[in-house]
């Protein structure tokens, strides 16, 4: 039986500082809503505020959950973000681990995603039972990576394409 220890990977502080644009984007918008109350059109200003937020809190949250910070031990993984813990995989209920290449529209350099599928099934990686998604940003993607290629041999679960 190979053991893990226990080993945390976190995305490096610059990485995580990408991901600020929004809160400065929603702030702004917040700013223009207030200037627009303050300039006597309410309705406009609030419509400002509440569409401009409705667009870019939700990619602020989905942006700081693709950017968890993973915890390996034996017993399996999980993704914390803000603090909390919103994914747990036991190894046992692993299917798969699969890679793609991706590449962000603001950036011309394409990255490689990496995807931990559960037994459930689901591939919604917003939901409890999807899968827990990290990129070769992380820091440790090697050490990472080697751990999930010997529990994949230890419990069997399927590895496709784990080249960093």
């Amino acid at each position: 039986m190979t053991s893990v220890g226990k080993r945390i990977f976190k995305y490096s502080r610059s990485t995580m500082m990408a991901t600020e644009w929004a809160v400065v984007v929603i702030v702004l918008v917040i700013a223009l809503g207030g200037w627009i109350i303050y300039g006597g059109e309410l309705t406009g200003g609030i419509l400002v505020i509440v569409v401009g937020c409705g667009l870019f809190v939700p990619l602020y949250i989905n942006a700081k959950l693709m950017l968890s910070t993973l915890c390996v031990d034996d017993e399996g993984i999980t993704a914390t973000a803000f603090g909390l813990t919103w994914k747990v995989m036991m190894w046992e209920n692993v299917r798969e681990v699969r890679s793609s290449q991706w590449t962000n529209p603001g950036s011309s350099k394409p990255t490689r995603r990496y995807f931990i599928y559960s037994t459930s099934g689901d591939r919604l990686y917003l939901r409890k039972g999807g899968p827990i998604v990290f990129n070769e940003t992380i820091i440790g993607i090697e050490s990472l990576l080697d751990i999930l290629r010997k529990k994949g041999h230890q419990h069997g679960f399927t590895i496709v394409s784990l080249e960093a």
